[in-house]
């Protein structure tokens, strides 16, 4: 009845039930089920040795069995706080860009963030789909992965914001610097703000 334990284990621990029979990897990930059918196999034997109740067996595993359910809350949170980085990254590569307008060196510059922020905003794409696929069994997931997903549309324009400015014409600098430059504060201020949120948030 060992198997039967573990899922049981599980089915106390989150919201979503775990349909027995389904692959504990799909539920947990495969780190997580490594090391919760060690610790299940390590309390099984050492508690029997030690002539410990089944009842009791069972509430340790239990237990460490909701450690590690909380701990994959916390990695969602901490994947969240991963691509508000990116965020503020892309908003001050934005900003930036937009100082170096017409300047000496100022096209290279572009030219490089313009990649930088193409590189974050893949980035940001990988962490939300790797998020959505550990949100489905953790409790709330879904509301941190739908938050997350919000902030990706913002990593997009903001990757596309530093692509056009790669493509603005000189003589239209004069005219756009002073209406870009206070957006781009305002810009990198919110995404501060967002990140410090998230990290409240952990």
């Amino acid at each position: 009845g060992g198997e039967r334990l573990i899922y049981d284990a599980v089915d106390l621990a989150q919201r979503v039930p775990a349909r027995y029979g389904e692959p504990l990897t799909d539920i947990l990930g495969r780190d997580t089920t490594l090391a919760i059918t060690r610790f299940a196999l390590r309390a099984a034997a050492e508690g029997m040795t030690a002539g410990k109740s089944q009842l009791l067996i069972r509430d340790e595993v239990r237990v460490e069995v909701l450690r590690h359910v909380k701990a994959s809350h916390r990695r969602l949170l901490d994947t969240s706080a991963e691509h508000a980085t990116l965020i503020v990254e892309c908003a001050q590569a934005l900003q930036a860009g937009v100082v170096r307008l017409g300047t000496a060196g100022g096209e290279a510059f572009l030219g490089r963030a313009a990649r930088r922020a193409g590189d974050w905003e893949h980035r940001a794409d990988a962490i939300l789909t790797s998020q959505r696929q550990a949100a489905r069994r953790v409790e709330g997931g879904h509301t941190i992965t739908a938050l997350t997903a919000v902030a990706d549309d913002a990593i997009d324009d903001l990757e596309e914001a530093v692509f056009l400015l790669t493509l603005l014409p000189s003589e239209a600098i004069s005219v756009a610097r002073p209406l870009l430059e206070p957006l781009t504060a305002i810009t990198v201020m919110a995404a501060r703000e967002y990140l410090k949120s998230v990290e409240i948030a952990r």
